[in-house]
């Protein structure tokens, strides 16, 4: 176990200065949120499959245009994938919904496309070990 690495996760939340080394464990137990890179071809797929692809495809003027002629270079581009928690993507996404070309809920469905959910300590790389091991692991990074 890299107890430096630990610390450091530990360290990163703030809260975890007044908890025990049992209340800390459990915090790393928590399965939360965390942002992934989208895969392009998911995107595409996306839109394809929602028959979103071609009404975007025809926007030529305005911000609707700009936005689609933003997605055309994004998908003609050799980028393998999309930080969809990018401002640039987040004002595309809203561009696109006060277009009408995205409702709210396909808002909603391309934003769950970049979540994942996940153990903390799986998502920091961290192996799954008893909780005694984790217990000897937490006091010895927080003695660093």
């Amino acid at each position: 176990m890299d107890t430096s690495k630990l610390k450091a996760v530990i360290n990163a939340e703030p809260l975890n200065a007044g908890r025990t080394d049992a209340e800390i464990l459990a915090w790393l137990k928590e399965s939360v949120d965390f942002h992934k890179r989208v895969p392009k071809a998911d995107l595409e797929e996306y839109f394809l499959d929602k028959d979103i692809y071609h009404l975007i495809m025809e926007q030529t003027a305005g911000e609707a245009g700009k936005i689609a002629h933003k997605i055309r270079l994004l998908f003609a581009s050799r980028r393998d994938d999309v930080d969809i928690t990018r401002p640039p993507v987040a004002q595309g996404l809203a561009a696109l919904k006060a277009a009408g070309l995205l409702d709210d809920a396909q808002v909603a469905e391309i934003r769950t496309m970049g979540t994942e959910t996940e153990v903390r300590f799986t998502h920091h790389g961290f192996p799954d070990i008893d909780d005694a091991s984790w217990l000897a692991h937490l006091a010895e990074a927080r003695a660093l």
